[in-house]
């Protein structure tokens, strides 16, 4: 029987006990295709995992699955734990069970000790036939209402097209024994193919990052751009997220050092964890940034415990996540001038890499999956990082610096590398993870320049001086760009990308040229972001002159009005107060000179 409904279109396999589950799930789901299945049998002795009905609704980016049991869930004292599991087939060799072979694994673990996970954990099977040996890839949302459990799973997790699934719930008595209850108990769930949704590409996305103190007028004009999308806050002097950013929609995250402590601890953590610390082949704590800070054993579970628990209480105090700051691969290839060289037995404590991997599976748990991205500083992309994280930012990107913060010389990177690296990169922001392209800068050249390197590929542009402890609004911080028409190609040595509204051109060489440009949409004039100057079509192209490493934006003149309007809006609301100010203060100063003139 097949009826219509306003949340998209119903299955119903069983009449059976599917009042209840439609009314409870009709609030929380979207359109989307939607199955109830009823589970014949009840010979489970336990309520607590005995499956009624299970609800099973399909969307573009997620699939959701609501499991009714005939009570809220909850551990017995004869039981040690119990699984509740989602095993989903994409019809190609996984872990058999029942009738079909299980590729990804979904499951909330329920623990008679107390100690139940938050989270809603996806596995993908990474064993030979028959062993029971799966990878995690990530997590999924998980919600609890009485008695039935809401599982909702990222389908950009899934690499194929999904074709089955069966649910399970098993459970280990203390005394060794297993009880399990399968639904459907006849055998898997065909489903419609399920194919991995493509990832929504960001575009026009900038991003704050500022570890400065609160700012209302600050945050209330990033809120006014309506661009930015994502803001990197230190916690210390900004513990809870500006309410400003998260009324304009604005993911905010906090800052996490987890290569070490500032040395002011150093004394404190020498008595209480010594075995935190790393050291130098000297013994000496081997420090960072200038002697600021030492590090620690990210091995040493207690100190992942410390780190994790700081990620906790800055979610509960409102951010969306963290950002990790420091992350090396191989801690034993830092050096100077920020870097003392550490001691890491590897021999011990094996590699690095699996340390940082599972602190990050720390968090996301701990955090019920909140956002985990992670400074790759300026090193190859790691293809196991972005497997359990949501991005990462590529700091120093175009625009570099070195020596005093305070006093920094500026530079540009190679561009060879630039683009071998951005091209790693792109392959996630495809993907859908963000990619943050930091950049840092003394004037409106260089931003402009690194803007358009960044909008060469899908990144969050971010633009500072090296303190962070300020923002500097160009005009080309403005731009918006609209949708890209297609990715960035080359014109001899010149890289381009078109977008709705504009261009952006980089030459990255150490010779000027002049190139011709035909834009794939009919434009008469684009405006020259470096000198504002327009430049004219001639039979459908346009010429373009640029001089050594440089780049500019081409941009439509309606794009251009419209930027330039929101600027002026944005001046006029920080520049009124301080207008008023002066015509008062100068009103008084007038006054004061008459009023003594007249006594005199």
């Amino acid at each position: 029987m097949e009826r219509e409904n306003m949340s998209g279109t119903y299955y119903l396999v069983s009449t059976i006990r599917c009042t209840l589950i439609l009314a409870m799930v009709s609030s929380y789901t979207t359109a989307g295709t939607m199955l109830i299945i009823s589970d014949q049998t009840g010979d489970v002795p336990y309520g607590e995992f005995d499956i009624q009905e299970v609800y099973v609704n399909v969307t573009k980016q997620t699939l959701t699955i609501a499991i009714r049991l005939v009570k809220k869930p909850s551990v017995p004292h004869e039981v040690a734990f119990i699984a509740y599991q989602v095993f989903m087939s994409t019809d190609e060799v996984g872990y058999p069970i029942m009738d079909m072979y299980a590729e990804y694994l979904v499951e909330y673990l329920m623990a008679s000790a107390g100690s139940n996970e938050e989270a809603l954990c996806i596995y993908k099977y990474s064993g030979k036939v028959g062993e029971w040996n799966w990878s995690m890839v990530g997590y999924g949302d998980l919600k609890v209402r009485d008695s039935i459990m809401y599982f909702t799973i990222p389908l950009n997790l899934i690499e194929k097209p999904l074709a089955r699934i069966l649910i399970c719930t098993c459970s280990k008595k203390k005394d060794g024994s297993w009880l399990s209850d399968f639904c459907p108990d006849v055998g898997s769930l065909p489903l419609k193919k399920i194919e991995k949704p493509k990832a929504e590409i960001p575009y026009d996305s900038f991003c704050l990052v500022y570890y400065g103190n609160i700012n209302p007028q600050l945050f209330d004009m990033i809120a006014r751009k309506g661009i930015y999308k994502l803001a990197i806050l230190h916690p210390d002097p900004i513990p809870i997220p500006p309410i400003e950013l998260k009324r304009a929609d604005i993911k905010v995250i906090a800052y996490l050092n987890i290569l070490g402590l500032p040395i002011g601890l150093l004394g404190r953590v020498e008595k209480e964890h010594p075995e935190w610390i790393l050291r130098r082949a000297d013994g000496e704590p081997a420090k960072y940034w200038y002697g600021q800070s030492f590090m620690c054993n990210l091995a040493i579970k207690s100190w992942r415990e410390y780190l994790v628990e700081r990620a906790v209480t800055y979610v509960k105090n409102g951010f969306d996540g963290v950002f990790l700051d420091d992350v090396v691969i191989d801690p034993r290839l830092l050096g100077p001038p920020l870097y003392d060289t550490p001691v890491y037995d590897e021999a011990r404590y094996g590699p690095w890499l699996d340390h940082l991997v599972e602190l990050v599976k720390e968090i996301k748990k701990a955090t019920n999956g909140s956002l985990v991205i992670y400074n790759a500083g300026w090193s190859q992309v790691n293809d196991r990082l972005l497997a359990v994280t949501d991005g990462l930012m590529l700091e120093s990107y175009l625009g570099c610096w070195r020596g005093n913060v305070m006093n920094p010389e500026y530079y540009y990177r190679p561009w060879d590398e630039i683009l071998r690296i951005s091209l790693l990169a792109q392959r996630y922001a495809e993907q859908g993870k963000i990619i943050v392209a930091l950049s840092y800068g003394p004037d409106r050249k260089t931003a402009l320049n690194c803007f358009v390197v960044a909008r060469l590929f899908d990144f969050f542009f971010a633009f500072s001086t090296p303190d962070l402890q300020g923002f500097t609004d160009y005009d080309v911080l403005n731009i918006r760009l609209g949708r890209p028409l297609g990715k960035l190609r080359a014109i001899g040595n010149v890289y381009v990308r078109e977008y709705e509204n504009g261009i952006v051109v980089f030459n990255p060489s150490d010779k000027d040229v002049e190139i011709v440009l035909k834009p794939s949409i009919e434009v008469k004039k684009l405006v020259d972001l470096r000198d504002y100057r327009e430049l004219s079509s001639i039979n459908g192209t346009i010429k373009v002159r640029l001089s050594a490493f440089e780049g500019t934006v081409l941009l439509r003149k309606l794009a251009l009005k419209q930027g330039r309007v929101d600027s002026l809006k944005l001046y006029a609301i920080v520049g009124i107060p301080i207008v008023t100010s002066i015509i008062i203060l100068t009103w008084l100063l007038r006054s004061l000179k008459r009023h003594r003139g007249a006594k005199s």
